[in-house]
């Protein structure tokens, strides 16, 4: 979808360019380009490539190979074995009927093993896929022997509605703890959870489909697309919000899935413990649920990255710490705030401190200041060179300042009007100033803040070529602080 929108913009900035560069366009042949532009990205957006590409199943259906079908069946129950008692404890968790479950779960590849001594670790293999479904069972059924006269030693999960929950429109009031809340009061019971739950959701997904694709191009857009129409059709079960999981997958990868037909199965296998199971699961213990979600947290935690990041960039390690604590300690929707916020001081830090090569070199009997920045030049940054020329040229003033653009993609027009201001400083100390190998694009910003400063310019092959043509201009008895304008060019 990214591609068909930009494919739109695309049309508009062509017939923009178009009109800017002078060419002879009239209204009509403008909508007759803007046409054609479109009706290529609609027949590209209907094609049969980009159908297989938002609805896969149209192009491995067709091929699917019934050897696969038993690794899929299997994968498919043995994670339904553990999406089930997740479910519930996540239900739990929230404040749901557990009956309200759903999973949401991406399918990758395996390929499996054989042979006689290969059987017992098959056997432990099996059992540590579906352990969270035995903890249940077992959890259950001590719930069941030391239930006595309707109570229990422990806390259990109670009753769940039985069967499959009503199809209907999603609601617009509730009732939670006695109170019934409209829709405003759910809004402001939520509060920001409403933006970070989504924000959360989605970079969880997309964190699944990248650790699981095994080195594979995978489609961010088509990721989040399935996760938006889950989530849609949820709402008419009153399903709680369903994301990608880890654990999950990682039964599902490990079980030997070969395509998404797992999943259906394990669909399968829900709806059928929803329909004649729900009366067991009233014994499940609350601290087997609360076991259970621990397990699935803690393997959530990627401590691995922490060894990464010290050998990689040890700065990164300050949005990870503070992230972290303030997730556990202030809550999450705060804790993604301040990572977020600390992060942004980084990159706004990176911003007004651009890494800058400073060299004093002797070009042509001149002493020269060669200054080359080495990314795009935004506001926070204008101020900075400023400043870094001005002292130099305050303590050994250089004859000339070279200010090297050819590594500038991209500039705001802060920068140019700073830049300005900077000439203005070293005509008044009557030093030279060149602006070599900037872009047209550029060039573009310093002509709209001053056409002067076209004279500034110059894209000279070398050093040297641009004091050759000033030392003519200078036996002409041209000015030294304004270049001559486009000096240097072919």
């Amino acid at each position: 979808m990214g591609r068909h929108v930009f494919r739109a913009v695309q049309t508009f900035d062509y017939a923009e360019e178009a009109i800017d560069s002078g060419n002879d366009l009239n209204e009509a042949t403008t909508c007759s380009v803007i046409k054609r532009h479109m009706k290529e990205y609609a027949k590209d957006f209907c094609s049969t490539k980009t159908l297989k590409r938002r609805f896969p199943v149209i192009e491995w259906l067709p091929r699917y190979s019934w050897n696969y079908l038993l690794h899929d069946i299997l994968a498919g129950f043995t994670v339904g074995l553990t999406a089930i008692p997740q479910g519930i404890a996540y239900a739990v968790v929230a404040g749901l009927e557990p009956q309200k479950i759903n999973e949401f779960d991406k399918k990758r590849d395996l390929s499996g093993s054989g042979t006689a001594r290969k059987a017992f670790s098959k056997a432990l293999w099996f059992l540590s896929l579906g352990r969270n479904a035995i903890v249940a069972v077992i959890g259950t059924g001590l719930g069941y022997a030391l239930f006595k006269d309707g109570e229990a030693p422990f806390k259990l999960t109670g009753d769940i509605g039985q069967g499959l929950p009503p199809f209907e429109l999603p609601p617009f009031s509730t009732n939670f703890n006695n109170n019934t809340y409209d829709f405003s009061q759910m809004t402001d019971a939520l509060g920001p959870t409403i933006a970070t739950l989504p924000v959360v959701s989605i970079l969880e997904t997309v964190a699944i489909a990248k650790a699981f694709s095994k080195g594979k191009a995978f489609d961010a857009t088509q990721e989040l697309l399935a996760l938006g129409i889950c989530n849609i059709a949820g709402g008419f079960v009153r399903s709680m919000p369903i994301t990608g999981s880890f654990t999950r997958t990682a039964v599902n990868n490990a079980s030997g899935v070969k395509t998404t037909l797992g999943a259906l199965f394990t669909g399968i296998l829900i709806l059928l413990a929803l329909s004649f199971l729900t009366s067991t699961f009233y014994f499940i213990p609350k601290a087997t649920l609360a076991g259970i979600i621990i397990t699935a947290m803690y393997f959530m935690i990627d401590v691995a990255i922490l060894s990464l990041l010290w050998k990689t960039k040890k700065l990164d390690l300050i949005p990870y710490i503070v992230t972290f604590f303030c997730c556990i300690f202030l809550g999450l929707e705060m804790g993604i705030g301040i990572g977020v916020g600390v992060n942004l001081l980084f990159l706004l830090y990176d911003s007004a401190r651009p890494r800058l090569l400073v060299d004093e070199i002797n070009v042509c009997d001149q002493n020269v200041l060669l200054l080359s920045p080495q990314q795009n030049l935004r506001f926070p940054s204008a101020e900075h060179i400023r400043e870094v020329v001005v002292n130099i040229c305050a303590e050994s003033p250089p004859s000339s300042v070279v200010l090297d653009g050819s590594l500038v993609g991209q500039i705001d027009t802060t920068v140019a009007k700073v830049l300005k201001l900077l000439c203005q400083d070293l005509k008044n100390r009557s030093v030279s100033f060149y602006l070599w190998r900037w872009n047209r694009q550029t060039e573009k910003s310093f002509l709209g803040i001053d056409m002067k400063m076209g004279s500034y310019f110059t894209h000279a092959d070398t050093l040297e070529d641009i004091f050759k043509v000033s030392d003519k201009a200078n036996e002409k008895g041209d000015t030294v602080t304004e270049p001559p304008a486009n000096s240097g060019e072919p």
